[in-house]
């Protein structure tokens, strides 16, 4: 239902396990697109004319042992 209101043009979707972020933009047909990004450019908002780096949205997040995250 969010992605039906008219003003939301971009959403991101965060993973701090896996430190990644998707960002899905509105297109000028009203459709969604997965906006690709690298470690370079981080987290980008056009609509709210906003960035920051990687390192600045994990910044308190702790990173996953990497022998836990692959217990069952």
């Amino acid at each position: 239902a969010y992605r039906k209101a008219p003003s939301l043009r971009e959403y991101v979707l965060i993973d701090p396990d896996a430190r990644s972020i998707d960002i899905f933009r509105r297109t000028e047909s009203d459709d969604w697109l997965l906006a690709a990004h690298d470690g370079e450019r981080g987290l980008v908002l056009a609509s709210l004319d906003f960035s920051a780096t990687l390192g600045d949205v994990f910044e308190d997040v702790p990173v996953p042992d990497r022998e836990e995250s692959h217990r069952d």
